[in-house]
């Protein structure tokens, strides 16, 4: 096997087939090579020479790794060759051979998320390079590159790169070369990329975005109800109590399927999504989260937030509790004690003020903590205004102060620069710094 020889980019439809028929006449060699061989045979090309064989080299690269990618290439620098392909390759010869760079994305994250850490490192800057040549820097027509490269991402802890393909994307479905009214995305790589989506938003702590997220993936259409619906209904659930304090209904477009396996949860037996509507239920019941604290420590309920990973978010939405508790606080009083607020959220007194303190920064208040008297005054939007003016007119002054400093310091020093006095006094006193506070001027 020489992946010299294989044929060059093709130009016509017919010679893409063409060529594709020359490489599966070496298949038997690509399947039967191992991995140190083929990488090296890669690596050992020229970066000319893969430009000019992108195509092949694309098609020759998915049949080796469909047969020896979720064995071999799990250490770190498994895909240090596959990085140097898609650097390297021909960019309109990546879009000729769409199908054959989504089926390594594909069988490349698959093995990675078995495989851990190690090899999703390396593998996410392949992709990174392989979606933007693939999308030609348009990264708002969704792929299935896109649902693999988060997968990796999510996989490395790659959070900020996640959210960076997240935010970018659009509404737009990238097709297929030839084939413009078939999508490259099926039903399921979309549900994935929004489920992604969410995880990611969720390890930034951006829970708005990722109950928009999750929504997105429960309303795609679809015939019946998967695996990804029931995990992407138990996160919905979750970052709708963080994000707005109750769980939003869901569009009027979300699919019977989802509709019915959401409106019969508490029917039915056992049901997945069950010990979430009851969370969501004691989250609505202003019993000092003696309820909530109840259902999230059930036996049950416990090893389900474990094995759906969601025992993070549960605590979250904990958070969220209080902090909700200690928002209604400010439609009913005008001034409360700190010790009658930590009673309400069942924390210490210092707890209670650094959580009043918190939401002040936040945003989430408007009150101002008096630590002479132990209370907190809930302000009107109009004296938080006032507040607000009043701390930038000190802050103003404040400058205009240091300003003035300033000025009278530099006046000085050109004053005392230019005096015969002082000038004397250093050259008598060879040179000296300054003069004493008792030295008249």
């Amino acid at each position: 096997m020489d992946l010299s020889k294989l044929p060059e980019n093709p130009r016509t439809v017919e010679e893409r087939a063409a060529a594709l028929e020359k490489v599966r006449k070496v298949s038997r060699e690509l399947e039967s090579a191992d991995r140190t061989t083929f990488a090296g045979q890669l690596l050992a090309l020229r970066e000319e020479q893969v430009r000019a064989l992108s195509f092949s080299l694309a098609a020759a690269i998915l049949i080796h790794v469909s047969s020896h990618g979720a064995t071999v290439y799990n250490d770190s620098e498994s895909w240090v060759w596959l990085k140097y392909f898609f650097d390297a390759c021909d960019q309109e010869a990546i879009r000729w051979s769409d199908e054959q760079v989504e089926g390594i994305s594909r069988i490349a994250s698959d093995s990675c998320a078995k495989r851990g850490l190690g090899p999703s490192l390396q593998l996410s800057g392949a992709l990174l390079v392989a979606l933007r040549k693939r999308t030609s820097g348009h990264w708002g027509e969704l792929t299935t590159i896109h649902t693999d490269l988060l997968q990796v991402c999510l996989v490395a802890k790659l959070y900020s790169l996640a959210a960076q393909v997240t935010d970018a994307r659009g509404t737009k479905v990238c097709p297929r070369r030839g084939t413009a009214s078939l999508p490259s995305t099926l039903a399921l790589d979309l549900q994935r990329f929004f489920y992604y989506s969410g995880i990611a938003y969720c390890a930034q702590q951006r829970f708005k975005d990722a109950s928009h997220a999750f929504c997105e993936c429960l309303t795609l259409p679809a015939g019946s109800l998967g695996a990804v619906h029931l995990e992407a209904y138990k996160k919905y659930v979750l970052t709708s109590l963080i994000s707005h304090g109750k769980v939003l209904p869901l569009p009027r477009y979300t699919p019977n399927a989802v509709r019915t396996a959401v409106s019969t949860a508490d029917k039915s037996e056992p049901d997945p999504i069950r010990a979430y509507h009851q969370l969501a239920k004691a989250f609505a019941k202003r019993d000092q989260g003696v309820e909530l604290q109840k259902v999230t420590k059930e036996k049950a309920a416990v090893s389900d937030y474990e094995a759906s990973g969601n025992a993070g978010l549960v605590k979250y939405v904990i958070q969220a509790y209080w902090k909700s508790t200690v928002q209604e606080l400010t439609g009913t009083y005008v001034t409360m004690g700190l010790a009658d607020i930590s009673k309400a959220i069942q924390q210490p007194v210092d707890g209670a003020e650094l959580e009043v303190l918190r939401m002040i920064l936040d945003r989430d208040i408007r009150a101002r903590i008096d630590q002479s008297t132990g209370t907190v005054r809930f302000l009107s939007e109009s004296e938080d205004v006032e507040e607000q003016s009043k701390a930038v007119r000190k802050i103003e002054a404040q400058i205009a102060q240091v300003m003035q400093v300033t000025e009278e310091v530099q006046a000085l020093d050109k004053r005392l620069g230019t005096s015969k006095d002082y000038i004397s006094k250093r050259a008598f006193r060879g040179g000296g710094s300054g003069v004493s506070p008792s030295e008249d001027l």
